[in-house]
């Protein structure tokens, strides 16, 4: 049966608008984020701090900034489908998943129940799933975007790899739940040390490469699914 093009190119076109909507929101969370971090003059934070509600902010942006990017992998998914090397189920849950206990940690997060930076271990599966797709994808991504993806999927898993690491080697503080409470320093106990100085190195490399340009990104998917085109069938 043959179905019109504009049929046919909806479900992508929808994928896409929500791909730039989550750049966008994206790129003004990480821009709390950077102010939020650079202005930030001690360890704990009272719930009221500027630099507090800088964070939050972020938080709730970065939430919608995955939720938003959800149908992107399902557009994606079934954009593959036509080609070979199809992108495989187990593939497309493990990136919709990602995204969306990103998001859930992140609500979670912000209302104390568990560590505000818990969400970074799905966030770096997502990252996982950025690099899978990306590879072998050559048929439905340009080679530029593949090496992008792949670039930014590899600094999300490095972002991911601090709050385990810091919990082994640094405090397990951050596994309790509900969470401690940031505004109290006794909570901080270990938090001047040489190995947690050099995992936040490890963030912040993670962080300029991965979560910074994540958006940028999103934005260069979301532009390339407005343009798409589904061959007749």
């Amino acid at each position: 049966m043959t179905q019109t093009i504009s049929t046919m190119a909806s479900p992508y076109r929808s994928a896409g608008r929500a791909a730039i909507a989550s750049g966008i929101v994206g790129i003004i969370g990480y821009a709390f984020l950077i102010t939020a971090v650079t202005t930030r003059t001690e360890v704990a934070l009272s719930l009221n701090n500027p630099t507090y509600v800088m964070f939050k902010t972020h938080d709730v942006l970065v939430i919608f900034h995955f939720i938003f990017i959800i149908p992107t992998t399902f557009a994606l998914y079934r954009l593959s489908q036509l080609q070979p090397r199809a992108i495989s189920k187990l593939t497309l849950r493990l990136g919709a998943g990602a995204a969306f206990f990103t998001a859930l940690f992140l609500i979670l997060g912000i209302f104390l129940i568990i560590s505000d930076g818990l969400y970074s271990v799905p966030q770096g599966v997502f990252g996982v799933w950025m690099i899978i797709v990306c590879k072998n994808r050559q048929n439905i991504l340009s080679k530029g975007l593949r090496w992008f993806g792949m670039i930014v999927g590899l600094g999300l898993i490095i972002t991911g790899l601090f709050f385990p690491l810091y919990a082994i080697f640094v405090s397990s503080t951050v596994l309790k739940i509900p969470a401690v409470d940031p505004s109290d320093p006794a909570n901080f106990p270990d938090h001047v040390t040489w190995i947690n100085e050099h995992l936040h190195y490890l963030l912040d490399v993670g962080s300029v490469i991965g979560m910074l340009t994540f958006p940028f990104w999103t934005l260069f998917i979301g532009r390339k699914l407005l343009r798409e085109k589904l061959n007749k069938v």
